[in-house]
C-alpha cells in the first residue's frame, strides 16, 4: 500500500505564516476618515490573496477599500488595508498543525462569530490501487476502446480529480489546506499502519474509505481524535450509530423511501396513490419502509392514513391498477419491482392505457439504465425517478464545470468527479467559513453542487448525520430534467384531458 502526499499547499501555506508576521511588523497605520488601516506597498510576486492571508483579512476587505482596485495588482502599487480590531482578530484562531482541536468549547457555539484556522489538514482515503498502475499498457491498441472501468487504478480516480477542482476554486476565495492523499482499498491491516502515522490525529477532516471494512476502523479512530468523516458511498446503517461526527453524503435506499413519500404526499395530497410490486421477498421490506413512511406523511398533513391502494402486478397486472384509477383525478402510480423484464413490459401496458387516464408514474433509480424500454412510453406516461444523485446537462453550472474538467483533464467527467466536486465544496466550504465545528451550522452552509444538494440530519442524539436529500426527475421533452426546479407537469396533466 502506497502513501501519497500531495503537497499542493505545503511551501505556500508556510510561507505565509512567516510573511503574516514580517509584513505587518513592518507595515504602517494610518486612519483615513477615522477607520485604522495598514498602508502596504505592493512587492514582486504578491498577490491580494496573499497580502489578505498576510494581514488577516478577507480579498473582499481590500478590494472594497481600495475603489477602481481589481484582484490583479502591480508592485510599488499601494493599497490600504481595514485593521482588524482585537475582537475580531481573536475569532480567528491560530492553532497549527501541531495543536489539538478536541478542546474548543461547542456549547452555545455562535456561527456568526466562528472560531476559524488559519489552514486545515484534510485526509482523503481513495481506492487508487497505485499497485496496479503497471497494468495500464499505453501501447495496447485496444486501450481506446476501453474506459475507466476497465483498471482498478482508475475507478476512483476521477472522485479525485472532482475534488481537486473544487480545491482550486475555494483557494482563490482565500481556503487554505493541507491534503494528504493515502491509497486505501479493502486491506485493513493496510489502514492500520496508516492510522499509525502521526500526521493522521492531527486531521480536522478525513473523506473515505470507501469500504465497510476500512471505514469501521477509521471511525474509531476519528472518534477517538474529534475528526470529522465523510462516508462518500453507502456503507451500513451502523457506522453513524455512536459516530457524532460522521457525515454520509448518499442517501440509502431506506432514506430515499422516506424522502419519495414526503415528496409525493406534498406534491400530490389529494391524488389517488396506487403502491405496484410483485410481492418478492427483496420488495418486501422496502414495500413496509415506504407503507409507514407514507402514513406518517399522511399524519403530519392531517390526512388519514392508509390513504392508498396496492397491487401485487404479476397477480392482477394491469387491470388490478386501472380499478384503482380515478377517472377524473391524476393518478399516481408507486412502482417498488425491478428488472429490465418486468420494466419493459409494464411500461408497454401502462403506455396502452395513458390516454385514457391521467398518470404521473414513478419508478425505480435503475430504469434510467434500461435501454430496451422506449422513449414515448416514458413520455406518454409522465415517468418519474429518484436518486441520491442526478446531473442536469442543461444547467449552466454543470456546463462550466464539464468544460473545466476536460480543459484540465482532457477527457469527459463520469459521475465520481461530480460527486467528488460536490463533497470537497461542501465541506470544504463548511470549513472555511465555519471552522471545524460546521456541524453546528450545518442549515447556514452552502455549496455549489454539480449532481446532489445536501440536507443533514442526525440520526439520532449522539449519531452521526445522514444526507436526506431526494433528486426527483421526470422524462420530458424527450429528455430528464430536475422536477423539483420545474414542477408544472400538474397543468399540463389538466390541459390533457
Amino acid at each position: 500500500m502506497k502513501t501519497v502526499l500531495f503537497a499542493i499547499l505545503f511551501p505556500f501555506i508556510f510561507f505565509i505564516a512567516a510573511y503574516s508576521q514580517d509584513v505587518q511588523k513592518s507595515a504602517k497605520t494610518e486612519k483615513i476618515n477615522g477607520k485604522e488601516y495598514y498602508i502596504h506597498t505592493v512587492k514582486k510576486g504578491e498577490t491580494v490573496w496573499k497580502i489578505a492571508k498576510a494581514y488577516g483579512v478577507s480579498p473582499d476587505d481590500i478590494i472594497s477599500e481600495n475603489p477602481g482596485m481589481k484582484e490583479k495588482i502591480k508592485p510599488k502599487q499601494i493599497i490600504k488595508i481595514p485593521v482588524k480590531q482585537e475582537s475580531e482578530q481573536n475569532n480567528k484562531i491560530n492553532l497549527g498543525i501541531d495543536t489539538s482541536i478536541t478542546g474548543i468549547d461547542t456549547v452555545g457555539y455562535d456561527c456568526g462569530k466562528p472560531m476559524l484556522l488559519n489552514s486545515y489538514n484534510i485526509a482523503l482515503m481513495l481506492p487508487l490501487y497505485l499497485d496496479n498502475v503497471n497494468q495500464i499498457e499505453p501501447d495496447d491498441p485496444d486501450i481506446k476502446n476501453k474506459d475507466a472501468d476497465n483498471y482498478t487504478s482508475l475507478t476512483f480516480v476521477q472522485y479525485y480529480e472532482g475534488i481537486l477542482l473544487a480545491l482550486d476554486s475555494l483557494k482563490k476565495k482565500g481556503f487554505s489546506a493541507r491534503i494528504y492523499v493515502y491509497d486505501v482499498d479493502e486491506d485493513t491491516a493496510a489502514i492500520l499502519k496508516i492510522l499509525d502515522k502521526p500526521e493522521l490525529s492531527k486531521m480536522h477532516l478525513i473523506i473515505g474509505p470507501f469500504f465497510e471494512n476500512s471505514m469501521t476502523i477509521v471511525t474509531r479512530f476519528a472518534k477517538k481524535y474529534s475528526i470529522k468523516v465523510v462516508d462518500p458511498v453507502l456503507t451500513d446503517d451502523d457506522i453513524l450509530k455512536g459516530n457524532p461526527n460522521m457525515f454520509r453524503t448518499s442517501l440509502s435506499i431506506p432514506m430515499q423511501l422516506k424522502q419519495l413519500a414526503a415528496f409525493i404526499v406534498k406534491r400530490y395530497p389529494d391524488s389517488p396513490l396506487v403502491i405496484v410490486h410483485n410481492n418478492k421477498d427483496n420488495e418486501k421490506y422496502h414495500l413496509a419502509v415506504f407503507k409507514t413512511a407514507l402514513n406518517k406523511e399522511f399524519k403530519k398533513a392531517g390526512k388519514p392514513e392508509n390513504k392508498f391502494k396496492e397491487v401485487v402486478y404479476n397477480t392482477s397486472g394491469i387491470t388490478g391498477i386501472t380499478q384503482n384509477f380515478s377517472a377524473a383525478d391524476t393518478n399516481i402510480v408507486i412502482t417498488l419491482s425491478n428488472g429490465e423484464i418486468f420494466v419493459t413490459n409494464y411500461m408497454s401496458r401502462l403506455n396502452d392505457i395513458y390516454d385514457k387516464y391521467k398518470m404521473i408514474v414513478f419508478g425505480l433509480p435503475s430504469w434510467k439504465n434500461f435501454d430496451n424500454i422506449e422513449t414515448e412510453y416514458m413520455q406518454n406516461i409522465h415517468l418519474h425517478l429518484f436518486s441520491s444523485s442526478f446531473i442536469d446537462y442543461m444547467d449552466d453550472n454543470v456546463k462550466s464545470f464539464i468544460q473545466n474538467y476536460r480543459d484540465r483533464y482532457k477527457t469527459e467527467p463520469d459521475k465520481y468527479a461530480f460527486h467528488g466536486y460536490d463533497d470537497a465544496m461542501f465541506f470544504f466550504n463548511a470549513l472555511k467559513k465555519y471552522g471545524v465545528n460546521f456541524d453546528k451550522c450545518l442549515d447556514k452552509i452552502n455549496g455549489l453542487s454539480m449532481q446532489s444538494n445536501y440536507k443533514f440530519v442526525k440520526t439520532g442524539e449522539n449519531d452521526g448525520f445522514e444526507n436526506t436529500y431526494l433528486n426527483i426527475y421526470r422524462y420530458e421533452g424527450y429528455k430528464f430534467i430536475n422536477a423539483r426546479k420545474h414542477p408544472k407537469i400538474i397543468e399540463q396533466e389538466e390541459k390533457k384531458k
